[in-house]
């Protein structure tokens, strides 16, 4: 009974299964890399050679990756924001 169970399952599985290819574009790991491992590491040092405290190394680098992690996305949205002020109003209504 279990056995037949078991064969049932695998069939329907079988029938039903798709594939699931996931792609991770080249930027995004080279920014985990660059922005985690690079800066991260240069941040807990830093914090443990000024605080010499494990937990403060630790949220200092959590927080300040995480903040460029928003942060740079946020900065390269407001000047292109600033970009097309300038421009428009150099311009104009001409668009």
């Amino acid at each position: 009974m279990l056995r037949k169970m078991a064969k049932d399952a695998a069939e329907k599985m079988f029938k039903n299964s798709s594939v699931l290819f996931v792609v991770v574009p080249f930027s995004e790991v080279k920014r985990f890399l660059i922005l985690e491992m690079g800066v991260g590491t240069g941040v807990y040092y830093a914090f443990e050679a000024v605080f010499s405290s494990i937990l403060v190394s630790m949220t200092g680098t959590m927080a300040i990756t995480e903040g460029l992690k928003r942060g740079i996305p946020f900065l390269r949205k407001k000047c292109y924001q600033l970009h097309y002020r300038k421009f428009s109003r150099q311009w104009g209504n001409v668009f």
